[in-house]
């Protein structure tokens, strides 16, 4: 299961990150991977099913806009996990800079 939370930062080495950079910091993860994943995804789609999807996305029915990705797109998870692992594994590659640009609390 793909957990996003301060678990996560604490994972790659940012578990002292004031709560409002935490905030900041998840909410950039959660973004980047809704980015990475809907590229995927529309490589592969016709206009009409971007058409489609974003239907969804203007009504915020985000339960609707999954279900209609899981039955086009059986692998759906499996992509999102790849992805999810792409953009952990670039913060914890940046999680040192991260700290050292940030003056964290010992």
């Amino acid at each position: 299961m793909i957990r996003i939370d301060r678990a996560l930062l604490a994972e790659v080495g940012l578990s002292r990150l004031p709560a409002n950079l935490a905030g900041l910091t998840l909410r950039a993860f959660v973004e980047t991977l809704e980015t990475r994943v809907g590229r995927r995804f529309a490589l592969d789609m016709s206009d009409e099913e971007k058409d489609e999807f974003e239907e969804f996305e203007m009504r915020g029915d985000d339960a609707g806009a999954l279900m209609w990705l899981e039955q086009r797109y059986p692998d759906y998870r499996s992509i999102v996990r790849e992805e999810y692992t792409i953009v952990l594994t670039r913060l914890a590659a940046s999680a040192g800079w991260m700290g050292s640009v940030i003056d964290l609390p010992s």
